[in-house]
């Protein structure tokens, strides 16, 4: 999709100071519409995004997951705070406005990337805890709206992005792997969510784009969205599957959604996530300081998220 002449200006100043002047800022929004639907047409639907606020000056949201789960939707995200030092995974709910956060998972590791993923009527999580060295499997807590440990799914990796996927009474478990040369796309799979989990033929044989959301389907179609870097550009790209069993995965690109002249991610969009009534993403766009490296206020709730 074409930059307009005002965001190509920018990216020629950003060039010519080196990036000085300028601070990177992602953020999480809502749209009122289902994924389906976005996906169809996302530059329509794009201009009826509700941003969240952002809960200090110095952090952003980024990472959204949302699923509904017992009549209300719950929205999963990451706080990523400089002054924290670790990232920490906050959720809330429709029925507050997605307004206020409650903090769901922090421990002495970064948690980030919480994906979800409904069986048997219970909603799970399976984080991203890359300097653990593991993935584990969480089970999510209405009452307390906490996220309680499960079990370990895999360990000894070097995984990033982790998402679990149900399908056809088999379970498969999709990660990045950190190759030293190139990322590989990580697949293992298994009758039961908590395991144990096999490596699948397909895992490590392909170069890896970074999954950035769940599993959708839109006309019938199976539909997997991942982040893709060319060099230049980041965005999103949703694949076809065409192929997933034990033995096989296999799939095409549907289609890419790329950057927009749009305030609040006029860079492009990192996750797109969503259901039958909402889909969510991170938006990124680049914004001008002249302090150089102070942190832009951007849009600032006095809200501090609930501990």
């Amino acid at each position: 999709m074409r930059k307009s002449l005002k965001q190509k200006i920018f990216n020629w100043i950003r060039s010519l100071t080196g990036n000085r002047f300028f601070r990177t800022e992602h953020q999480v929004g809502i749209i009122f519409e289902s994924i389906s639907n976005v996906a169809e047409n996302p530059e329509k639907h794009f201009e009826c995004i509700k941003w969240l606020n952002k809960p200090t000056k110095n952090a952003n949201f980024i990472s959204p997951f949302i699923a509904k789960f017992k009549l209300r939707h719950h929205l999963f995200l990451t706080l990523d705070d400089s002054k924290l030092g670790k990232q920490k995974i906050y959720s809330t709910e429709e029925n507050i406005g997605f307004d206020y956060y409650y903090l769901a998972l922090a421990s002495d590791h970064h948690h980030s990337f919480p994906s979800i993923v409904q069986h048997d009527n219970q909603l799970f999580c399976v984080p991203q805890t890359d300097d653990s060295g593991k993935i584990a499997l969480y089970k999510f807590d209405p009452d307390s709206r906490k996220l309680v440990p499960e079990t370990v799914l895999l360990g000894e990796t070097n995984a990033t992005a982790p998402l679990l996927y149900g399908h056809e009474d088999k379970w498969y478990l999709f990660f990045t792997e950190l190759d030293p040369n190139i990322p590989k796309l990580g697949i293992f799979h298994s009758t039961d969510i908590a395991g144990p989990y096999l490596p699948h033929p397909c895992h490590c044989k392909y170069q890896s784009n970074r999954s950035a959301g769940q599993f959708f389907t839109h006309q019938g179609k199976l539909m997997r969205p991942v982040l893709h870097h060319d060099g230049e550009s980041t965005m999103i790209l949703i694949n076809e599957v065409i192929s997933i069993n034990p033995l096989e995965f296999n799939e095409i690109v549907w289609k890419s959604i790329g950057s927009f002249d749009q305030k609040y991610f006029s860079d492009g969009i990192f996750m797109l996530n969503g259901t039958d009534e909402y889909t969510v993403v991170e938006g990124r766009r680049t914004v001008f300081t002249f302090a150089g490296t102070k942190p832009t206020a951007g849009r600032e709730t006095a809200f501090i998220p609930t501990t």
